[in-house]
């Protein structure tokens, strides 16, 4: 009853009572089955109000009984979440750490696209050895599962990353050959 009650009033916009009703159902909560999910939903109101350091604070809550309960799902949420808030503040350092979590407990098929963001997070923060070698890794990971436009979107970052760098050669290269490649597929985006 709880978690619906904070659902509807934060359906409604009104995220002040939808939390309001989390703490109470927390008091009143004792085993960690139940608890996660009023971490999750605690962490996604504070998120959706950009309180990031209460949605820091309850996602952490979410992560630690998500391992717990031995939830691959759940702890994969919660990290992709703190990838997120990480993101959203610019903490770049954190999402390396986030995302390197999340690589090791994703299954390989799942972890390409992990390493293509994790590449972009080391682009950004200017370590293009870095943001290629992961870059590089999607794209074999994506080959190996024989997914075609996973290759091609991460040839694409790839071209990027060598453009950031600066290396205008390979750049030019990796997006011809990633363009190419999002035709075949049929992604005009």
């Amino acid at each position: 009853a709880f978690l619906c009650l904070a659902d509807a009033y934060a359906f409604s916009g009104d995220l002040d009572s939808a939390i309001n009703v989390l703490n109470i159902a927390q008091k009143n909560f004792t085993e960690n089955s139940d608890l996660i999910f009023v971490y999750n939903r605690l962490s996604s109101i504070y998120h959706t109000k950009q309180d990031y350091d209460n949605t820091i604070i309850y996602l952490n809550k979410y992560l630690a009984i998500a391992r717990q309960l031995k939830s691959k799902d759940d702890e994969l949420n919660a990290l992709n979440i703190l990838i997120e808030v990480a993101e959203e503040r610019a903490d770049l350092d954190n999402a390396i750490i986030y995302y390197n979590e999340a690589i090791n407990i994703t299954d390989e098929k799942d972890s390409a696209i992990l390493h293509s963001n994790l590449g972009s997070v080391y682009r950004e923060k200017g370590d293009y050895r870095k943001a290629i070698h992961h870059v590089k890794t999607a794209i074999e990971i994506n080959r190996r599962y024989l997914d075609n436009h996973g290759v091609a979107i991460a040839t694409l970052n790839l071209g990027n990353t060598y453009r950031v760098a600066k290396d205008f050669v390979q750049a030019e290269k990796n997006i011809n050959e990633g363009l190419k490649l999002v035709l075949e597929v049929k992604d005009v985006y």
